[in-house]
């Protein structure tokens, strides 16, 4: 180690002092960038290497939280302009039923976020009930971060 060079120094000479002060500064880099001492190198790499995965991870997840926390919004504001568009035409969820050719129980859980809507529910929307595309189909960046089909329709 660099150290050991100055170790021939006599005290209260001015290379003294600076071996001093040299001696401080390098046990602190080797104190912040090796925790473990030169001999156990293997072993903080390997912590690092850790630290970094888990980071990396905990960046993934959060960024799936924010996707998944996009989705369902998207999906409250999808039932809450059909339910607009129902009431500006007074209507009730029963024509949906109609429409769609199906019970009411599952026009309650269209309704309610607990089914997804398909691609002939959503057409439907749009040409009979006049409902906008871009409020019933995901706008294009969240279409990015969506991995499969099935997700598009929510």
């Amino acid at each position: 180690m660099l150290i050991r060079k100055f170790r021939n120094y006599k005290k209260g000479t001015k290379e003294y002092k600076q071996r001093q002060e040299l001696t401080k500064f390098v046990l602190g880099y080797e104190k912040e960038h090796y925790p473990y001492g030169e001999d156990n190198f293997d072993e903080w790499f390997e912590k690092k290497q850790d630290e970094k995965y888990y980071n990396e991870r905990q960046n993934i997840i959060k960024e799936a939280e924010i996707i998944l926390e996009q989705k369902k919004q998207f999906r409250k504001d999808r039932i809450n302009e059909i339910k607009k568009v129902l009431k500006k035409k007074k209507l009730k969820q029963q024509y949906l039923t109609e429409l769609f050719g199906v019970k009411k129980s599952y026009v309650s859980l269209l309704m309610n976020g607990k089914k997804s809507f398909s691609p002939a529910y959503i057409s439907i929307l749009h040409y009979k009930l006049g409902v906008p595309f871009e409020k019933l189909i995901p706008k294009p960046d969240l279409l990015q971060k969506i991995e499969s089909e099935e997700d598009i329709f929510l």
